[in-house]
């Protein structure tokens, strides 16, 4: 199952029971010591190119689809390049939910609505007002 890089790497990296060093890293891809290790404690954002996860996979021995970010900047791409799909698929979740809200209650429609908006502005989608 895939995991989010950083709990990866803090689960990999630096770990004298069998796992790699920052210093291994840095001779086994093409990022600095100093770079791999601001990213994986949160001092620098997470990349957002493919090509940074394939090598990190790559050097710590696994595929790049275990890591759920490289997934998610594959799917992206999948999307942006076959704007059909990125339509039929938004099509069908419409009937999803336009189904799912049909047989709930008012009350409860509401609430999904609320949750629904506090989720959009913990994702910065909309203003926080």
């Amino acid at each position: 199952m895939a995991e989010h890089f950083r709990n990866i790497a803090q689960r990999m990296i630096g770990k004298p029971e069998g796992g790699i060093s920052y210093r291994e890293l840095e001779i086994q891809t093409p990022y600095t010591f100093a770079y791999i290790q601001k990213i994986v404690t949160g001092k620098k954002p997470l990349p957002k190119n493919a090509d940074f996860y394939e090598n990190m996979a790559k050097a710590l021995h696994m595929k790049p689809e275990d890591i759920i970010e490289y997934n998610e900047i594959k799917a992206k791409e999948l999307l942006e390049e076959n704007p059909d799909l990125a339509s039929a698929l938004l099509d069908e979740e419409i009937r999803i939910v336009t189904s799912r809200l049909a047989e709930m209650t008012e009350e409860d429609r509401h609430a999904a609505l609320e949750d629904f908006i506090n989720l959009l502005k913990e994702r910065g989608k909309i203003d926080r007002k």
